[in-house]
């Protein structure tokens, strides 16, 4: 028996899909997942898919996640969801950047945003178009986007974590 696969999600659902895509590829892949997770592929690939209602486990979620320690937006899908109730994700010592000079993150942050305008740019042309609006682009540049985005939102959590950790020297 198949997956039904004419489901269409939330937006709030298509950002887990995506952040599940990318957790799946900053852990190894699918076929690696599988292996590690004593899923099959296919049931992995469900889990990514737009089309499906299926989501991963939580007790699947934290595996992978784990295999995929200390890739760009680590973790992927537990910052959807904490976007998806209005959170952020950013415990600055686990992810070591407490160290961080000023120059450093404004680096980061410079070279996120500008990944993240060559995606918008970049999926906005489309041939005879004046003004495309998001709406009208590619399933694959609107993905695009969103990563970049994630990244951008994943060093800018950082830093809020970083700014929002009290030193034992802080008084005030």
């Amino acid at each position: 028996m198949s997956t039904e696969r004419t489901h269409r999600l939330s937006p709030r659902q298509l950002a887990l899909k995506l952040a599940t895509g990318e957790a799946i590829k900053a852990a190894g892949g699918q076929e690696f997942v599988a292996a590690e997770v004593g899923r099959a592929q296919s049931r992995i690939s469900d889990y990514c898919s737009p089309n499906t209602v299926d989501f991963m486990p939580i007790d699947v979620v934290a595996k992978v996640e784990a295999l995929g320690a200390g890739a760009p937006g680590h973790p992927h899908i537990t910052r959807a969801l904490a976007r998806a109730q209005g959170a952020a994700v950013g415990d600055a010592e686990l992810c070591g950047e407490a160290g961080l000079q000023v120059a450093q993150w404004l680096a980061r942050i410079a070279g996120e945003s500008g990944d993240l305008l060559r995606a918008l740019a970049s999926g906005s042309v489309m041939p005879g178009a004046a003004a495309v609006i998001v709406a009208d682009m590619t399933l694959d540049a609107r993905r695009a986007v969103a990563r970049e985005l994630d990244q951008l939102i994943a060093v800018l959590a950082g830093l809020n974590g970083v700014l929002l950790t009290e030193r034992r020297d802080d008084s005030s």
